[in-house]
């Protein structure tokens, strides 16, 4: 596995549609554009450039996706083929369970390790979950996230005003929980061998695509279909994948925005970056 990340050439990881050479070959690329400096600053400014032609594409075409997953979950009652569907409550309801364990495990981490009461860190974030979670958007919950990191964490501004921006587009660890679980259930559906080298690709590109999603609707169609073809599961998967995640977008994008600010916060703590008596004081909710 380790060997086949480095391409035979420069142009078969894009022929094969293989996620890990794309990725080596842009890592190698990137390096040597910064080695070389103002000599490939017309190369930036192109990548640049096909970058908002990519996601303006996507964007596009993620308008479309509703009526693509009518028309195959019509198809799929029409042929009598609604055995693809047995596998969808189970993962739901996986995925649900997953992501509690994740929203809980990390706010008593955070609780434990800035010494307060994990209830207070659970009361401080809860705006921010629920705007979140209701919108499936991170843009809408950014103005309580930097209230929240700055009024009821104590987060000194100079983390929360980098952390914040940087965390919307980057930190996205219930999007990647979701990718594997996603990957797990319809491996078995489709009788995919799953073996140690296969979970450690999946888990390298779960990663990999969480961080790449793009942070707009119908992003995760991409990953999905690159996520598919690097793993062996069917093209048929994609419908239902892309029907689930219209109700997985609101979890992932609620509990990753929870967590984003206890993730800074644990990083001011080391630094003394943290004012105790913000951190510590009650809410509102609290005091009534």
């Amino acid at each position: 596995m380790i060997l086949g990340i480095i391409p035979k050439n420069v142009f078969s990881p894009f022929v094969d549609g293989n996620t890990l050479q794309i990725i080596f070959l842009a890592t190698v690329m990137g390096i040597a554009m910064l080695f070389l400096g103002q000599k490939t600053t017309a190369v930036a400014k192109a990548v640049e450039q096909i970058n908002y032609i990519v996601n303006f594409l996507i964007e596009f075409i993620s308008k479309l996706i509703p009526y693509f997953i009518f028309v195959v979950l019509v198809n799929m009652i029409w042929s009598d083929s609604l055995s693809q569907l047995s596998g969808v409550g189970k993962m739901l309801i996986t995925f649900v369970l997953c992501s509690v364990g994740l929203f809980f495990g990390v706010s008593c981490r955070c609780a434990v390790r800035n010494k307060v009461s994990p209830l207070t860190i659970i009361k401080k974030g809860l705006p921010t979950f629920v705007i979140a979670f209701t919108t499936a958007s991170s843009a809408a919950a950014f103005g309580t996230n930097m209230e929240a990191c700055r009024k009821r964490y104590g987060i000194n501004d100079t983390i929360s005003s980098f952390g914040v921006p940087l965390g919307i587009v980057t930190f996205k660890p219930t999007l990647a929980l979701s990718y594997i679980v996603i990957a797990f259930t319809f491996a078995e559906q489709y009788g995919i061998e799953i073996s140690l080298s296969w979970i450690l690709l999946l888990v390298l590109s779960a990663g990999i695509l969480a961080l790449a999603t793009p942070p707009i609707p119908g992003g995760a169609m991409a990953a999905y279909t690159v996520l598919f073809s690097q793993l062996g599961i069917p093209s048929q998967a994609l419908a239902v994948a892309l029907a689930c995640d219209t109700i997985i977008d609101f979890i992932c994008t609620g509990c990753d925005q929870y967590t984003l600010p206890l993730v800074l916060l644990n990083q001011a703590n080391k630094l003394g970056m943290v004012n105790r008596e913000t951190l510590k004081s009650k809410t509102s909710a609290e005091r009534k």
